[in-house]
């Protein structure tokens, strides 16, 4: 299947979000433009495959048992990402609230899935700094690279600086 997905940095103190869905992710392999996951959530366990760079990428996901999630976590590279997922509505579309925890503590990003990738969308104002095409912001490079370790650079982008 088919991904197009923009992500924006959330500006902070806009929304109010609270309950979600607590979500772990933990990478088994990661190259260049391709990621291996198992993904625990309220639903269960979950394997994608991702593939591509930029906002269009190839995508496949499967449901796992938990023994088979377990035998692929066991092999995970590093440390899972945590977060909590929102899911916003806005006009037509279904916005993706992901509020970090752990290493990333501070990171709320928004994602929003679309049919094309010059399709148009309502940008609500809570939201920020588009970050799709910057790899730092990839789940699969935050968990290797969380902003804990360049906490300095993600504030001055938070607030509209540049890096």
């Amino acid at each position: 299947m088919i991904e197009i997905e923009r992500k924006f940095l959330v500006r902070p103190g806009l929304l109010d979000l609270r309950g979600g869905e607590d979500i772990k992710q933990w990478y088994v392999m990661r190259d260049e433009g391709r990621s291996l996951r198992v993904r625990k959530s309220d639903n269960g366990y979950t394997l994608t495959v991702k593939v591509g760079k930029g906002i269009v990428r190839q995508e496949i996901e499967r449901e796992l048992s938990e023994a088979e999630a377990f035998g692929l976590i066991d092999s995970a590279l590093e440390a899972p990402i945590e977060k909590t997922r929102h899911k916003k509505n806005v006009g037509k579309h279904v916005w993706a609230l992901d509020v970090f925890g752990g290493a990333n503590e501070g990171l709320v990003l928004a994602e929003i899935e679309l049919m094309d990738r010059n399709e148009n969308f309502e940008r609500p104002a809570w939201i920020g700094v588009e970050v799709s095409g910057d790899a730092c912001f990839q789940n699969a490079n935050l968990a290797r690279n969380p902003i804990s370790r360049w906490r300095n650079d993600f504030i001055d982008l938070l607030n509209g600086t540049s890096r």
